[in-house]
């Protein structure tokens, strides 16, 4: 992965965790980079640029021009890559575009945490409110669909008999809604969870499975 001197993501990196076919050209002029996927969609950003190459924190594409539909999102989170549609009431996680699977198995109760921070505050940037969930409950969430999804592949793995169900839980866990209560009738599940969790914290039994796969 090439980083910028500052230890940023480049722009090229962060394009490519939604499509390795993006291409990005610069205009010297402006001083801005035009991002284009291989679907036709576009998104033209300002930032730093260091030795030529541009750091930028996310990149954003709209899917539609009405205020309620949702935008792709790339953030970077460190050196990761995270990718998050945002909606109104709604951020929608995905584990199977860029890093955020590797980044909940390889410590879930950091980097849950790190990841809901991350889009909550994507979230704000892109609507200009504050999301109302707290941030153990998103971390909570993604764990909770984490955990599945590790079963499944372990499953999948050391016993190929179970790949068919195995492949539908991983279907299902691969995108995670985390909604308000206002749309997610199961928010109060994953409140409620997130409070027995961080009760749980003392032990670490419950990374065991995410260390198995």
């Amino acid at each position: 992965m090439y980083t910028d001197p500052d230890g940023h993501i480049a722009i090229r990196e962060l394009a490519k965790a939604l499509d390795p076919k993006a291409t990005v050209t610069f205009n010297n002029k402006t001083k801005a980079a035009t991002v284009t996927l291989s679907n036709g969609q576009s998104t033209t950003v300002k930032g730093k640029i260091t030795n030529g190459v541009m750091d930028v924190t996310s990149l954003t594409f709209k899917n539609g021009t009405s205020n309620s539909a949702p935008s792709r999102n790339v953030i970077a989170v460190g050196t990761n890559k995270v990718v998050v549609d945002i909606q109104p009431n709604v951020m929608r996680l995905h584990l199977d575009t860029g890093d955020a699977r590797r980044m909940v198995y390889a410590n879930p109760q950091k980097n849950a945490t790190v990841i809901a921070g991350a889009i909550k505050t994507e979230y704000k940037s892109q609507t200009g409110n504050d999301i109302n969930i707290s941030t153990p409950s998103v971390a909570t969430e993604i764990i909770g669909h984490a955990y599945p999804d590790a079963f499944a592949r372990l499953s999948r793995k050391k016993l190929p008999f179970t790949g068919k169900a195995a492949q539908r839980v991983i279907s299902s866990t691969t995108v995670i809604d985390i909604g308000t209560s206002e749309v997610d009738s199961n928010r109060w599940f994953w409140d409620f969870s997130a409070d027995l969790i961080e009760g749980a914290k003392q032990y670490d039994y419950y990374n065991d499975i995410f260390r198995l796969y």
